[in-house]
């Protein structure tokens, strides 16, 4: 196992027991959690980055510890943090705190691509309802949605896409937007359920 993915795993893993943190309905030690989502992570991406992202996803929401502590361990920057219980940032408006989450998240992603030819973004969770379309369709619409890509996603599932309404064409179908970064830098966001 990848260096960087065992000193996440430790590091989520001590920091959640430390607190005494169990999975709120079946009580099992929250350890149990970040392994599904490791897995889940595991099964698209093999980048040790992706899965030590996927140990942490809780660290720094759940127990006392920081972003700093987690770049200090890790040496690796934390790329954004998107609050819980966002929502559709088209209803929240461009100048709210969440849009500015997923701008930074955006531009971080941007500028720490180490090859062009990786341009699709996984979006995963170890389960339904915690907010992988959100998700998706945010950090879409802060990349401008491709108007011919929302057309497309549009008429597949019976919306009408034109200049005005492209991110309603994105809203009805936000597993299948497209984001269009600096020249399509990352071409595809894809929720996978």
């Amino acid at each position: 196992m990848d260096e960087l993915i065992v000193r996440a795993r430790t590091f989520a893993t001590q920091a959640h027991r430390r607190i005494n943190q169990l999975r709120k309905y079946t009580k099992q030690p929250y350890e149990v959690h970040l392994k599904s989502v490791a897995e889940i992570v595991q099964r698209v991406s093999d980048t040790p980055e992706m899965i030590a992202a996927a140990w942490l996803h809780d660290v720094v929401e759940d127990t006392p510890v920081t972003l700093d502590d987690v770049e200090r361990t890790l040496g690796s920057p934390v790329l954004g943090v998107i609050p819980q219980n966002v929502g559709i940032l088209l209803d929240e408006g461009a100048e709210s705190p969440h849009a500015e989450a997923y701008r930074v998240l955006r531009t971080n992603l941007l500028f720490s691509r180490k090859d062009e030819k990786l341009n699709a973004i996984a979006v995963v969770s170890a389960g339904a309802g915690e907010g992988k379309s959100t998700t998706v369709f945010n950090l879409a619409a802060v990349c401008d949605v491709d108007r011919a890509m929302a057309q497309d996603a549009a008429s597949k599932y019976g919306a009408r896409a034109n200049a005005s309404n492209r991110e309603m064409a994105a809203r009805e179908s936000p597993d299948v937007a497209v984001g269009h970064c600096f020249e399509n830098a990352y071409s595809m966001l894809v929720a996978i359920p």
